[in-house]
């Protein structure tokens, strides 16, 4: 069980404590557990903190604040240190409704159960570096105030010996952040290719230019974007295009840092971020192994969401796909992947051949407009 479950159900749990009272707490004392009310609401928001924002964390917060109301008046004689003598027939409703939606919510986590990822699902030894900055003027370790622009994540194996000259930089969709490619990513690793991914929220990157550029929240509002109007969102490659290639930079720069400049490095992106990736790596031969596209695997389903047959089931079943409880399916895709890493990195002077070839094409159709 993955501590953001954990998290989640401890919370419901102390709603029902504090709704359920209704049916066990005797008159005639201070009602103390009326606390449990807005210590929910805080622990809710924090939860949201820590995890960021999804389907099951927002119904959270939204049950929290309402069973705060519920226990508004409650809570107000608490704090004049008034005894209990009776709950008004408002607050029996009010209660008995949070009640019912937190029991409901329980129910909903254990039928899309996230799967939790072990440390001896993979041989690998996950690194993340939290990061402050900007593209503008480069990013740092955060400080003693942190302000988180960037989560970097490093995959590698375990055992030195098992180590590529190849690294694999991920760039993951912005419907999904890194945390739901780990099986995917830590499969790679397990195969010997050390993997970097990051996720950045810098004010100068922005993917909405609203609140919802927000770390916490800009994946939801992401997937509500897609779902919403599909057309339209597939429409705007440009500008991903453009905000990839500031990542891939960005990227390039700390994995040269961090594993060296003579590495090789290879470009993975996901549907959103393919064509920034693949334009980066085109132009930064020097760097580049090749580039891949996930999306074109045939066993992955959810092209731009990530392994959330596994980590977030509940949008799984918005294709229609069903919980997986194991990771065959992330590890398979793996070594597809693998494959193709092999398959397109193609050598130097091919890949000068055919940027050079289309630079001229395009200079010849530029010709010809004018």
């Amino acid at each position: 069980m993955s501590n953001a479950v954990v998290g989640i159900l401890i919370i419901l749990f102390l709603i029902i404590l504090n709704c359920g009272r209704l049916f066990f707490l005797k008159f005639g004392r201070v009602d103390v557990l009326t606390l449990l009310a807005p210590l929910c609401v805080i622990l809710s928001i924090l939860q949201i903190i820590a995890w960021k924002a999804d389907f099951f964390s927002l119904i959270l917060l939204g049950i929290s604040v309402f069973c705060f109301f519920v226990n508004f008046r409650a809570f107000l004689r608490f704090l004049s240190g008034l005894y209990v003598d009776h709950y008004s027939f408002a607050f029996k409703i009010g209660a008995i409704v949070v009640l019912l939606a937190a029991i409901a919510e329980v129910v909903l986590i254990a039928m899309f159960f996230p799967r939790a990822i072990k440390d001896t699902d993979f041989n690998t030894k996950k690194t993340v570096k939290l990061l402050s900055g900007s593209f503008n003027y480069g990013f740092e370790k955060v400080g003693l105030l942190p302000v988180i622009n960037c989560e970097m994540f490093i995959f590698e194996p375990t055992e030195e010996s098992l180590k590529k000259d190849t690294v694999v930089l991920f760039f993951p969709d912005k419907r999904a952040d890194t945390s739901h490619y780990e099986p995917y990513l830590m499969s790679l690793a397990n195969n010997g290719y050390a993997v970097c991914s990051a996720d950045y929220f810098s004010k100068d990157l922005k993917w909405f230019h609203s609140f919802a550029d927000n770390r916490f929240f800009r994946r939801m509002f992401m997937i509500i974007k897609y779902f919403s109007n599909e057309t339209m969102f597939a429409t705007e490659n440009e500008f991903y295009t453009y905000n990839t290639i500031k990542e891939c930079e960005e990227t390039l720069k700390f994995a040269k840092q961090y594993f060296g400049e003579d590495k090789k490095f290879f470009f993975i992106g996901d549907v959103m971020t393919f064509e920034g990736t693949k334009d980066f790596a085109s132009r930064n031969l020097s760097s580049s192994e090749g580039y891949f596209n996930i999306a074109e695997l045939e066993d992955y389903k959810t092209p731009g969401f990530g392994c959330i047959q596994q980590l977030a089931p509940v949008l799984g079943y918005k294709f229609n796909l069903e919980p997986l409880s194991d990771f065959s399916i992330p590890r398979k895709m793996a070594e597809e992947t693998i494959k193709m890493i092999r398959e397109n990195s193609k050598p130097k002077a091919e890949l000068i051949e055919e940027n050079s070839s289309a630079e001229e094409k395009s200079e010849n159709t530029s010709e010809i407009n004018q």
